[in-house]
């Protein structure tokens, strides 16, 4: 345990305050568009279809701006929680999540429609 502490303790102090501002301010702006996307639905009609593409567009540019915020102030993967010692039990467990994600929820939609 004391390993991994003193590891988290050396990436940690890489970022300032200035860090913790532009990742709060980040949050701010995902939970501003999820509070919009959630308004939106409720003041109008959609089909199913295109909730799901606008659900999609949501995802690609919380992602995308992420990323982008990390390449344009040029800190590392490791910075949003992506390390290589750890890159396969990541992936497994991204799976597993991907595996009940789908077998409860895209599954009993399909089905029950």
């Amino acid at each position: 345990m004391e390993k991994t502490y003193s590891k988290y303790e050396q990436e940690t102090r890489k970022y300032s305050k200035k860090d913790t501002i532009i990742a709060l301010c980040a949050w701010l702006v995902v939970v501003v568009i999820n509070i919009a996307f959630w308004v939106m639905l409720e003041s109008f009609e959609f089909s199913r279809i295109k909730i799901r593409i606008f659900q999609l567009v949501l995802f690609a540019i919380i992602v995308g701006g992420t990323f982008i915020i990390v390449i344009a102030r040029k800190q590392g993967l490791t910075s949003i929680g992506f390390h290589k010692d750890r890159l396969w039990a990541m992936l497994r467990f991204g799976l597993l999540l991907l595996i009940i994600i789908l077998g409860f929820g895209l599954v009993p939609g399909l089905i029950y429609g």
